[in-house]
């Protein structure tokens, strides 16, 4: 899931929108939802732009996993696995640090 444009808004350490992923901020996101015969789980990794600072994100969380077919789906908890902004590297500008 992404969600907004895809051209980088932070460049930092002299990056430029080709070398900073436009969804920096990857999240393991669990969430409940119904089923014919009652409730389910599922998990997932999703991409984001700007990081979750809101209730109104995660009710679009909730929004976006209805849209793929997740009835009533209910975010039950996030966790940030990665910030590819933070680990860009100064001298390159790319994820992952000098490498």
């Amino acid at each position: 899931m992404t969600n907004n444009q895809s051209t980088n808004t932070n460049p930092t350490n002299g990056a430029t929108a080709t070398t900073v992923p436009a969804y920096p901020y990857h999240y393991f996101v669990s969430f409940a939802h119904a089923t014919r015969g009652g409730s389910g789980f599922a998990n997932t990794e999703v991409e984001l732009s700007v990081p979750i600072t809101s209730i109104e994100q995660v009710r679009d969380l909730e929004t976006y996993f209805a849209e793929q077919g997740y009835h009533e789906a209910r975010v039950m908890g996030f966790t940030l696995l990665r910030n590819d902004l933070a680990t860009a590297s100064p001298t390159t500008g790319r994820p992952g640090g000098d490498r």
